[in-house]
């Protein structure tokens, strides 16, 4: 069976977490007989031996990565994918409103080809609202009058009910969770330190996190310390700054400015005591299995699809005003270490039962042959 999946940004590229996921995930099929084409732009690739506008094999899959005027409207990864299209048997888009998905689309119905379109978040209030509302607005538009003919996919119960309330003749909906290739755990000791990982935007509610860390009595009075690893938006980056100096915690507060991979980042997983991801709004989070697949559990909020941490006592999900994490800080700076090892050890399990990519695609690989 031959899938396509276009998509703006792909590995080796670390533009956001679809660039790993849809990696991971076409490696795997390959294996169960699939032949996935991955249709990208170059964006963020740096590379200059990775050849552009060209078919490749990328682990015994084929991938093109497009040179573009403009990778947001992409015209040659929509051109390379439509011509693609007459080979495969189905498409999987990953986002709604990335705008050469919705030519593709047109074009896949038009050829009779099967659709799923994982959703990843946006639809989300907040999310709706960032960018470009209006012309949302119009590409819900479009999609409801396709929406029969699409199978959607959503990653927790938020997204199914925001997929739901969108559009009313589903052609299909499935709940399955984003997969990774887990990393090896590296055995190293916790330092008192918070963990945020990830790109450096408003989004993320960051001067939350900071003005909680300030509100927060345990904090100031201990080792503790906070760890801002990523890059972004660089005029939000200079206020995080300065709200960590106004605040007095600038010796607390480390904001790298960077982003971080491979071994230096799962280290810095390994030794921290808890990730945060408090974001307005989040379509999945793959940076909470990245922590818990190193024993660090995770502190998230209700614009995140994580509600289970707190149903199986492995993290916290909260509301993200400053005073409740304030709170919060609080309360698991003062864990006994015993009941830090055990949230720590069930986080890891829990990862490691739900999330590894190797023993959980056969569920795609279900979805992909019933259609």
């Amino acid at each position: 069976m031959k899938i396509l999946f276009p998509i703006m940004s792909f590995y080796p590229a670390q533009s956001g977490g679809p660039s790993n996921t849809i990696y991971w995930h076409a490696k795997e099929l390959v294996g169960y007989n699939f032949e996935p084409f991955v249709v990208a732009t170059d964006n963020d690739i740096i590379d200059p031996a990775i050849i552009r506008d060209k078919w490749t094999t990328l682990d015994q899959f084929n991938v093109i990565y497009t040179r573009n005027w403009n990778n947001k409207y992409a015209f040659n990864l929509t051109r390379a994918a439509i011509k693609k299209l007459k080979e495969v048997d189905m498409v999987h888009f990953s986002s709604l409103f990335y705008p050469p998905n919705m030519v593709i689309a047109i074009f896949a119905l038009i050829y009779h080809k099967k659709i799923i379109l994982s959703t990843r978040g946006e639809l989300e209030t907040f999310a709706l609202s960032q960018g470009r509302p209006k012309l949302k607005v119009l590409a819900i538009y479009i999609y409801k009058m396709l929406c029969r003919k699409i199978l959607f996919h959503g990653t927790s119960k938020s997204e199914i009910e925001n997929i739901h309330k969108t559009f009313k003749n589903l052609g299909g909906c499935v709940e399955i969770s984003n997969f990774m290739q887990l990393p090896d755990r590296i055995i190293t000791g916790k330092k008192n330190q918070f963990l945020f990982v990830g790109r450096i935007n408003r989004i993320k509610a960051l001067h939350k996190i900071i003005e909680g860390f300030g509100h927060s009595e345990k904090f100031r009075n201990t080792d503790y310390s906070f760890c801002i690893a990523g890059k972004g938006d660089q005029m939000y980056l200079n206020e995080l700054n300065k709200q960590a100096d106004l605040l007095g915690l600038d010796k607390k507060i480390k904001i790298l400015g960077k982003s971080i991979e491979g071994f230096v980042k799962e280290k810095i997983y390994a030794e921290s005591k808890f990730l945060l991801l408090l974001s307005e709004s989040e379509n999945f989070g793959n940076v909470v299995i990245e922590a818990m697949a190193q024993a660090t559990p995770a502190i998230t909020s209700y614009g995140t699809p994580w509600a289970v941490l707190n149903e199986n006592k492995i993290g916290y999900h909260i509301d993200n005003t400053p005073s409740n994490i304030a709170k919060v800080l609080d309360e698991v700076i003062d864990l006994k270490e015993q009941e830090y090892e055990d949230i720590s050890e069930k986080s890891y399990k829990y990862v490691k039962d739900n999330f590894d990519v190797k023993t959980n695609i056969h569920k795609w690989v279900t979805i992909y042959q019933k259609l």
